[in-house]
């Protein structure tokens, strides 16, 4: 596809109305939730939404056997779904062996129909890695699965870049959706990283240089798309020592062992250790590592989504949708407005001693502004001294004239709240508070221009 093209499907899909029923929509991953996460992700589904829930997931082992090897929550039932399609989803592992043996695969048929046994609906969808060289023989047991779940409608994840390998006369009587990831699509190389690259987790050129084989395969697609974060590390030499599952952001907040960021591609950030750290309980990394931070950058996702449409998807499929893990991506408010972005904007509210935090309803403080993690509240009241005992529900916090509470994000809609701030009486009629980024929290108004950029707003 031409940058032309890529830039025309670009302003059609941005000028388009409202969704209706005829046109693309949304879809989302839920994966691996917990219980917790299960009842509040049903809270906030929307009616016509397509869910695809990651429902269980079966190893083939070396014993010719089925085990099940992770344990996600069950979806909920419909009536707590607000209208959402909700589809299982089967994930299996297993590699190879899995195509090729067909004693495999009348255990992929009977827990689909016990999945669906349990959690009626007209869509199921399967997870498997499939190499390239047997993507024949895969769709040969798809279509005999396909035919044993009928009336029930098959779809199908696949890699990016398989389409061009696939035989269009197999593939259509294989699946009635193909679901590409694309994302993830190359490793990172000692050699990219040192020089100061890795892969974002939006490829513009190569995306837009293999959609146009999906729409030419001629089976219903959807276009999977990264809405996740990545905290990476990696060796002093560049060599790749794994993601972080979970993390705390405040050392990479405050910079103590990190240093500066560096920009290291489109939504890619980099750091070099340089004392020991603690990221995720025992986790950190060692001096001389690198961290590497990763978020879909949203610019590249719209063209993405773009040249998607244009090749004739179907509408995106996000990975994932969030739900309060560090992993999470951005927000569905703010990736429902993201044709027409908002900046981001907030409240802040004072109950007795304690201030509350509000993010707007359309738009998410980003981790990273400038090169820079995270984003500062501030309060001050004239000339008054106002102290509190801890940062509360923020990342860190400073006090004196002005009170400055760190912290690395906030989603649309979500609340931050402070530990008791002790406020003079005198002083509270005249206090002020403001939201700006970190890298600008630490020039001085005067020269930099901060008030009137961001500027002081009385509290209510």
């Amino acid at each position: 596809m031409s940058s032309d093209a890529l830039l025309a499907g670009l302003i059609l899909w941005t000028a388009a109305p409202a969704l209706t029923a005829a046109e693309p929509s949304d879809a989302w991953w839920v994966w691996l939730p917990s219980r917790a996460e299960a009842r509040s992700l049903a809270a906030g589904f929307r009616p016509g939404e397509r869910i695809y829930w990651h429902t269980a997931t079966m190893t083939w082992t070396e014993t010719k056997t089925w085990r099940d090897t992770e344990f996600p929550s069950p979806p909920p039932p419909p009536a707590e779904t607000s209208g959402a399609e909700i589809i299982p989803v089967l994930r299996l592992h297993g590699g190879a062996p899995v195509i090729e043996d067909a004693a495999a695969w009348p255990g992929v048929t009977a827990r689909f129909q016990e999945m669906l046994a349990l959690h009626p609906a007209a869509w199921v969808q399967l997870d498997c890695d499939c190499p390239d060289r047997l993507l024949p023989r895969y769709a040969t047991r798809l279509q005999a699965l396909r035919r044993a779940l009928s009336p029930v409608k098959l779809s199908v994840t696949a890699l990016a870049g398989q389409a061009a390998r696939m035989d269009p006369a197999h593939w259509k009587s294989a699946a009635d959706e193909l679901t590409p990831m694309f994302y993830d699509l190359a490793p990172d190389l000692p050699d990219e990283l040192l020089t100061g690259r890795v892969h974002s987790l939006a490829d513009v050129e190569t995306c837009a240089r293999w959609m146009p084989a999906w729409g030419a395969l001629g089976v219903p697609w959807r276009c999977g798309l990264a809405n996740f974060r990545r905290l990476s590390r990696f060796t002093a030499e560049g060599a790749a020592l794994g993601h972080f599952q979970t993390w705390d952001f405040a050392p990479l907040l405050e910079g103590n062992a990190t240093g500066i960021a560096e920009p290291a591609g489109a939504g890619a950030w980099k750091w070099r250790v340089t004392s020991p750290l603690r990221l995720n309980g025992a986790r950190g990394a060692a001096a001389g590592d690198w961290l590497i931070f990763r978020e879909p950058d949203l610019p590249a996702l719209l063209q993405m989504e773009a040249a998607a449409l244009a090749a004739g998807a179907q509408g995106v499929v996000w990975f994932s949708r969030p739900s309060g893990r560090a992993t999470d991506g951005w927000s569905t408010a703010h990736l429902r407005h993201r044709h027409a972005p908002k900046p981001p904007a907030a409240t802040l509210t004072r109950t007795g001693q304690t201030f509350t935090l509000t993010a707007g309803p359309d738009a998410d403080y980003a981790p990273m502004t400038a090169n820079t993690p995270g984003h500062v509240l501030q309060l001050r009241a004239g000339g008054a001294v106002l102290e509190t005992s801890s940062a509360g529900e923020f990342a860190a916090v400073t006090t004196g004239p002005v009170v400055s509470w760190r912290f690395p994000s906030l989603a649309a809609g979500s609340v931050l709240r402070t530990a008791p701030v002790h406020v003079p009486p005198a002083a509270g009629a005249s206090l002020r508070w403001r939201v700006l980024p970190r890298a600008e929290s630490e020039k001085p108004d005067a020269e930099h221009g901060n008030t009137r950029i961001f500027p002081w707003r009385e509290l209510p």
